[in-house]
């Protein structure tokens, strides 16, 4: 019988808000973006999700984090596989740490299941989870400089015209592309 995840598991420690994001990257749902947090770009963030999860890498000993936004119809192990984890052995990352936040009771499940499962096998330890938060997630942020994870302000919110273009263009990605479909890299 298999594992069964529920009800809600916080183990990480509380996030303050981030006001300013203005040096972030974004990345949108079926999205994965990295950056080094002497980037000038070292923050990336991703907006209000619910029933996706998002995951986030970080390397301590190169000061390089990542963060993937995935949905249920995500094909978890490959895009880990050939989209992700290649991203952080060119930039020669060992001993990354992960983090899982997101995810709704009943619907979800599956998709914890699968991410915690690929990284155990990719040998990648999970340091803190919050999942099945029953009032959704208002967005998350993770500072490459420290590996840190944030909330955002949600009265900044950015309508400019390449923010509106991003959200379109990973919308018609989501569209586009059948299911199960592979993480897109971004940014």
């Amino acid at each position: 019988m298999p594992y069964q995840i529920s009800n809600r598991i916080n183990t990480l420690p509380p996030r303050r808000i981030i006001r300013n994001t203005d040096n972030s990257k974004l990345v949108l749902q079926c999205e994965f973006a990295i950056t080094a947090g002497k980037e000038k770009e070292y923050l990336i963030k991703t907006p209000g999700f619910n029933s996706c999860l998002v995951l986030t890498l970080y390397s301590s000993e190169k000061k390089v984090g990542g963060m993937a936004h995935f949905d249920v119809e995500t094909e978890v192990p490959r895009s880990l596989r050939e989209v992700v984890l290649p991203e952080f052995r060119k930039r020669d990352c060992r001993g990354l740490k992960a983090c899982l936040v997101g995810g709704v009771e009943g619907h979800s499940g599956d998709l914890i299941r699968a991410v915690r499962d690929s990284l155990k096998g990719s040998q990648i330890g999970i340091a803190g989870m919050d999942i099945f938060d029953s009032f959704g997630y208002p967005g998350l942020i993770l500072s490459a400089r420290t590996g840190r994870l944030f909330d955002p302000d949600t009265t900044d919110i950015k309508s400019d015209a390449e923010t509106l273009f991003r959200f379109e263009s990973a919308l018609r990605y989501l569209v586009d592309t059948p299911a199960p479909r592979l993480i897109r890299l971004v940014g």
